[in-house]
């Protein structure tokens, strides 16, 4: 079998399953410039089959006789260069775990397997979450780039924003606005919206915070019911911070990390408590990064941080507009690091982020600006 040509989008299906190999065969066939040029049933014949075929995007099985999603994900980190993987999970604890470990290790993103009664209704699902989910990691279809740039011109780039949103009071540069008002030290609460790619640019950043953290961070990463947990338990354990999925009516505490659980929205109040509650899908989420902001903005004021990070789509737009308002400050990831260039790229774009970071410049900076190192105007 050979790899496909004409600038579509070349896929290789890991699955030792007949059945689901069949309905993702249908699925990706619906999607346009998307071609399927390969198919195994367990990791081991997917390597031997790739060292042939040339593939942009792999489709992977967990759990898999021979030799598993995970240890096949391993065997491709070690290659050069390696294809986009796209994880298919199945809705389990123990599935939830190996899934974050997968996108902790490398893997771009994941879908859940449909479990439905109907097959007709399963491939329906399938059919829209994977055009879904390719659409977003390769943007214009073009599967040599998934994120549309180089990276050399992403960083070109990111230096000449970062020249137009360079901030008066910056560490290096000892600037001042011209408006004769005293710099105004640190903040109060930390607050990271996050989606496609989070896992990973999660690892990147939370562990690397300091583990006396003066203030608490609050998190929303589109993801979900039951895999929220298994990723606060992974960053837990990578990290000098307490990191817990937050649950309704935690008391705020400083140097606490709270990850809002898959299905619902976290709102922090005034008297700085966590309410969880089943609010309508904001943009169709569900946890919802602006609805989160919102409550910060209410809750904390001037005094936020706020952190958006790669995904898809504009989720946390508004509520950076609110805070920016108010007199937050605002970071942003930037393209090069970013696997989905979705939601940082609105807020840019709108004029209100205050830096353009990749996640480790993100974690230092938030160090800095929470402890007072940095000023802010």
């Amino acid at each position: 079998m050979t790899s496909g040509g004409g600038g579509g989008i070349r896929v290789f299906l890991v699955e030792d399953s007949p059945v689901f190999l069949h309905a993702l065969c249908r699925a990706l066939g619906a999607i346009p410039r998307v071609e399927v040029v390969g198919r195994a049933l367990n990791g081991k014949a997917a390597l031997t089959k790739l060292q042939s075929i040339e593939a942009d995007l792999i489709t992977l099985d967990i759990e898999m006789p021979v030799m598993d999603g995970l240890s096949m994900l391993k065997e491709l980190r070690k290659k050069p260069s390696m294809p986009v993987v796209l994880m298919l999970s199945s809705l389990t604890y123990e599935g939830a775990e190996a899934t974050i470990e997968a996108l902790q290790n490398g893997a771009t993103d994941f879908i859940l397997k449909p479990s439905g009664p109907k097959p007709s209704e399963n491939l329906e699902y399938l059919k829209r979450v994977l055009a879904e989910k390719i659409h977003a990691i390769f943007p214009d279809s073009n599967p040599k780039d998934p994120r549309r740039t180089s990276l050399s011109h992403a960083n070109r780039r990111r230096s000449s924003t970062m020249a137009r949103y360079r901030n008066p009071y910056d560490r290096e540069s000892g600037g001042s606005t011209g408006r004769g008002d005293p710099p105004r030290r640190g903040v109060s609460a930390v607050g990271i919206g996050i989606s496609t790619g989070g896992p990973r640019a999660l690892l990147e950043v939370i562990p690397a915070l300091p583990g006396d953290l003066p203030v608490p961070v609050f998190i929303v990463q589109h993801m979900p019911v039951g895999f929220t947990r298994s990723l606060a338990d992974s960053l837990d354990a990578h990290s000098p911070l307490e990191v817990r999925e937050a649950e309704d009516g935690d008391q705020v505490k400083p140097g606490t990390v709270y990850l809002a659980p898959g299905g619902l929205h976290m709102r922090i109040t005034e008297r700085k408590r966590i309410r969880l509650t089943e609010d309508p899908p904001v943009k169709s989420f569900r946890p919802s990064v602006d609805y989160m902001f919102h409550s910060l903005c209410e809750a904390y004021g001037k005094d936020v941080l706020a952190v958006i990070m790669t995904g898809m789509g504009s989720d946390g737009l508004e509520g950076c507009r609110e805070l920016h308002r108010k007199g937050a400050r605002i970071l942003a990831q930037d393209e090069a690091s970013s696997v989905v260039y979705g939601m940082p790229r609105v807020v840019i774009e709108d004029g209100i982020a205050d830096r353009i970071l990749d996640p480790k410049g993100i974690s230092e900076e938030i160090a800095a600006t929470v402890t007072g190192e940095v000023a802010w105007n």
